[in-house]
């Protein structure tokens, strides 16, 4: 065999920690480290490395399936990221030596034993679902009866007396045989193989962020309705606070009311100080502060409710959601020549869109990191430190009634029923605005305008919330319609390949 450099050791033990490349002619040898050899870091080097291999040379022990068989079946059978090498791979039973017979003596018995062990890794390859043609296994013998063992100042010709039973030379001859068509055709089984693990990689990665987006939004969509949830809620509480107010108005009116109407001939010059006095009752004054605690009580109480459900909703969503990385982008092979080479260049083309998609969302997602994790647009809801006084917007209530008492005498007597009217719309009128003023406080400070200050910050956080959806939802139709591209080109990878044919 032409073409080995002289870093190329030659030994019994573990002599390869990394992966050496070798040019033979038309064939590119690379050699791993082992893979039974207890070496969890050498294991992955030789995974990596056969991933884009066209052909994969697997050195067995003669006692065939020792220790752990799991990186074997991943490389023979491909996993979620890697292609399967399957008819790929050529299985070398090593230390066919000690086997039991002298090659030299019985070389019948030796041939036969050779046979039984190439069967039974065949059997026991396919009992764990690695399907193997006979042809695929080859006995022989690295180092003939220890002759070599651990010693690094050999040289080939210590291995030649052994070279007419030790399978050696078979293989190396196959493998000296490969014409510049066959390694031509290699090479781009190779290259086909390393790209199809890059989509195989792509589509688990795009998989696992499709699972974390849709977490992402069903936790908004539960974080959404919890928003809507205190909205009616809030609204179901204005309409509880403004018939609260009303009903603790109405009976001192109503009382004003039924005064004027019942009043006599003799009692009419008494209807402007009705009029006008009645919101100076010392019990509709207690009532009012009441009811305005009352209010900012359960305003309180809404709020914190509220925000403790809205809270837990945030941290469960900011605990979903996700952000691409630079190295879960994915960019395809760049080669490209023949059949193979024209579907290796669609896959670079795809995976440059996978990176496009990236960046654009790596932009966009910073609109949601600034809305925060705690929920505290209300700050501190502290309405039971809003005292409730009622003298003021009692006295308020009285500068604009004051106009009443100009009403003249002269008219009364003269239409007794419209002064008795005129006076009882003048205390409904002034009942709606005592409601009003309770309402909204004297210097803004009541129920209304604390709970509409709450509403509005709420309003305003639900559309940073709805607008992160709207975000999480454009990146899953572009993200789905990404691995839609990535598996078609599976698909016609896989064609490719059988297309091709197995090697052997």
């Amino acid at each position: 065999m032409q073409g080995f450099q002289n870093d190329l050791h030659i030994r019994g033990s573990a002599a390869t920690d990394t992966v050496h490349t070798y040019e033979l002619s038309w064939v590119r040898l690379r050699d791993t480290p082992g893979l039974q050899n207890g070496n969890s870091d050498h294991d992955e080097v030789a995974l990596n490395a056969a991933t884009s291999a066209a052909l994969v040379l697997i050195v067995l022990h003669v006692n065939l399936l020792i220790g752990d068989m799991s990186l074997l079946e991943a490389m023979a059978g491909g996993t979620e990221r890697t292609v399967a090498k399957g008819g790929r791979i050529i299985y070398l039973i090593n230390r066919c030596d000690e086997l039991g017979v002298d090659p030299l003596v019985a070389p019948e018995d030796f041939l036969l034993l050779k046979r039984r062990k190439e069967a039974e890794l065949v059997a026991a390859l396919r009992s764990r679902g690695i399907q193997v043609d006979p042809v695929q296994v080859h006995t022989l013998s690295g180092d003939p009866f220890g002759e070599v063992g651990a010693r690094t100042d050999v040289s080939r010709a210590d291995f030649s007396q052994h070279r007419d039973w030790d399978g050696a030379d078979s293989l190396v001859r196959v493998l000296d045989s490969f014409s510049a068509e066959q390694g031509r055709a290699g090479a781009a089984g190779a290259r086909l193989d390393a790209a199809l693990s890059a989509l195989l990689h792509a589509r688990v990665q795009i998989g696992k962020t499709l699972r974390e987006l849709r977490s992402e939004t069903e936790a908004l969509t539960s974080l959404l309705q919890s928003v809507e949830n205190s909205e009616q809620d809030s609204r179901l509480l204005e309409s509880s606070i403004r018939e609260r107010v009303r009903r603790t108005v109405d009976p001192h009116a109503s009382k004003a009311r039924e005064e004027v109407h019942n009043a006599g001939p003799a009692e009419i010059h008494k209807l402007v100080s009705t009029s006008n006095a009645w919101w100076e009752d010392g019990k509709l004054q207690s009532d009012i502060e009441q009811v305005v605690i009352d209010s900012l009580r359960d305003i309180e109480q809404w709020a914190r409710v509220h925000s403790s459900v809205i809270g837990r909703e945030m941290e469960s969503w900011s605990f979903r959601a996700t952000a691409f990385k630079t190295e879960d982008r994915f960019a395809g092979p760049q080669t490209a020549e023949m059949a193979v080479g024209k579907w290796i260049a669609r896959a670079a083309k795809e995976g440059s869109k996978v990176a496009k998609a990236i960046a654009k969302r790596d932009t966009v997602y910073g609109i949601g990191k600034a809305i925060g994790v705690k929920f505290k647009p209300w700050g501190a809801v502290k309405a039971a430190g809003r005292v409730a006084k009622a003298a003021p917007i009692l006295a308020a209530v009285g500068v604009a009634a004051d106009g009443y008492a100009m009403v003249k005498d002269e008219s009364a007597k003269k239409d007794r029923e419209k002064y008795r009217a005129d006076a009882a719309n003048f205390i409904s009128r002034n009942e709606a605005d005592l409601v009003s003023r309770v309402l909204s406080g004297d210097a803004n400070d009541g129920p209304l305008p604390l709970l509409q200050e709450c509403v509005c910050a709420l309003t305003e956080h639900k559309s940073d919330l709805e607008l992160q959806q709207s975000v999480a939802m454009v990146e899953i139709e572009a993200q789905e319609k990404l691995l839609s591209g990535i598996e078609h080109l599976l698909a016609e990878g896989e064609n490719l390949r059988h297309q091709e044919g197995d090697l052997e």
